[in-house]
């Protein structure tokens, strides 16, 4: 449990460089200095305003986790079957297709225009982390919604609560710390078409997660011909086919790190299979079942 929520913690953190959560960063930590320098002790108060939006960004995500348990929790034995599974899977990998931009997720404009609404205080900071999903949702919006689909299969609102959590922090953490640390901010690399490769980096995690709803109901050998043919696609796209660039040197260089890591784990996977033979499950410490605490 302790990797998945590890897993879940890096996938929030690497939402905050999707190009709709990563120019934000300005707008967040002018915000939080705004408010400090209305009265003393301005750090003091920057701290203050700091925990409320991460207070407003894990009271939203958390209570959709609940929820989305809780609905799963009632569909126990419909998740058992072949159909609804496909669905599942098929959710995901649609998801999937809108964060690789073959769509796009749009929200009403009178929601957009009420998430951009700045108020004054500490309901202000409050309000700015409960929304910040409204505002962010073309990029992070597939992914969360596949993240409770997830969560949904497992039917448990204490794991709900938890990863969605996990999730919150991961991605309120960092814009919390620039804000305190604002003087930081320059240091952060330029905007660019890195932001478009992390959004696709998010869209084979998912699909990743529909191969998993898919194992119980496919022929023994593709559930390890499966997984391993993701992680080789998403190597080969993530490390080499995409073609985004960025201002800083060390980009070219996370590409092919990113890469390289999934052709050996899909290596990995598929040694383990002929080594332990077509019968046996030679990947199953590796997707075994999520289990509680």
């Amino acid at each position: 449990m302790l990797w998945t929520l590890l897993g879940i913690f890096a996938g929030g953190l690497a939402l905050n460089l999707t190009p709709c959560v990563y120019p934000m960063i300005p707008i967040t930590v002018s915000f939080f200095g705004g408010r400090a320098a209305q009265g003393k002790p301005n750090q003091l108060k920057l701290v203050a305003h700091g925990l409320c939006y991460l207070m407003g960004l894990t009271l939203t995500n958390s209570i959709l986790g609940v929820v989305a348990a809780l609905t799963g929790g009632l569909m126990g034995a419909i998740l058992q079957s072949p159909i609804v599974l496909t669905i599942i899977a098929g959710v995901l990998v649609l998801f999937a297709t809108s964060l690789f931009g073959l769509w796009e997720l749009r929200l009403p404009g009178a929601l957009n225009q009420m998430a951009g609404k700045a108020y004054t205080g500490y309901f202000g900071s409050l309000f700015m982390g409960l929304t910040l999903g409204v505002v962010a949702a073309p990029c992070i919006g597939p992914f969360v919604l596949g993240l409770l689909t997830w969560v949904a299969g497992m039917g448990d609102p204490w794991i709900g609560f938890l990863i969605f959590f996990t999730l919150s922090l991961g991605l309120g953490l960092p814009l919390f710390v620039l804000a305190i640390f604002s003087g930081q901010l320059q240091r952060l690399p330029r905007a660019g078409g890195w932001m478009i490769w992390v959004r696709k980096l998010m869209g084979w995690v998912l699909v990743g997660m529909a191969a998993y709803f898919i194992r119980p109901i496919i022929p023994e050998a593709m559930k390890v011909i499966l997984p391993v043919c993701v992680a080789l696609a998403a190597g080969l796209h993530l490390g080499w086919i995409d073609k985004n660039q960025a201002s800083f040197k060390l980009f070219p260089w996370l590409k092919a790190i990113v890469g390289t890591a999934c052709l050996v784990l899909a290596t990995i996977w598929i040694t383990a299979w002929f080594i332990r033979g077509p019968g046996s499950h030679g990947i199953h410490i590796l997707s075994r079942p999520f289990k509680k605490p």
